[in-house]
């Protein structure tokens, strides 16, 4: 343990296992054929392991020291998408009519959660190409290194204003 970490702790860490399954198991009872595994096609999967080796399969993720940034922009990205999914389906519903509508507010970060589900995450998720994904991708990394850096500036602002 002193050879892994500081301090005798064990080190710690969360994994990301990405792939592609291309088969799919399930009985056949009405064929002669006695081959349970029939060929569909392809569908990309993400499995998280966390340090206690729980693991789940998910839709999106993201580890590390700022995971939670990142999530945080993307949940966001999710809810201005299904917004403008929303307004386009009233646009349709009220055949271009004119409706006064609210600015959009700020909602805290656990309002945005409530608000979507997991079919909403899908939905976004398949309305994207490959380029969009890693590009959005990309961007909530920069969001949120960004956002460490302007927090790290204010303190080292606030430290050098109080000497």
């Amino acid at each position: 343990q002193n050879v892994a970490s500081k301090g005798g702790r064990m080190l710690a860490s969360s994994a990301l296992i990405i792939g592609t399954n291309e088969y799919k198991i399930f009985q056949n009872n009405s064929s002669s054929n006695n081959n349970n595994i029939n060929k569909v096609s392809p569908t990309n999967s993400i499995w998280r392991i966390d340090p206690t080796g729980q693991f789940w399969n998910c839709d999106a993720a993201a580890i590390g020291k700022h995971a939670g940034r990142i999530e945080a922009t993307f949940m966001r990205r999710i809810a201005t998408w299904k917004e403008q999914q929303q307004q386009q389906q009233q646009q349709k519903e009220n055949n271009n009519k004119d409706d006064d509508n609210e600015e959009k507010k700020s909602s805290s970060l656990e309002e945005i959660v409530a608000s979507l589900s997991n079919q909403d995450v899908q939905e976004y998720l398949n309305s994207l190409s490959c380029q969009d994904g890693l590009g959005i991708a990309c961007r909530c990394i920069m969001d949120s290194i960004m956002s460490s850096e302007k927090q790290r500036l204010e303190r080292t602002s606030l430290g050098s204003s109080l000497e």
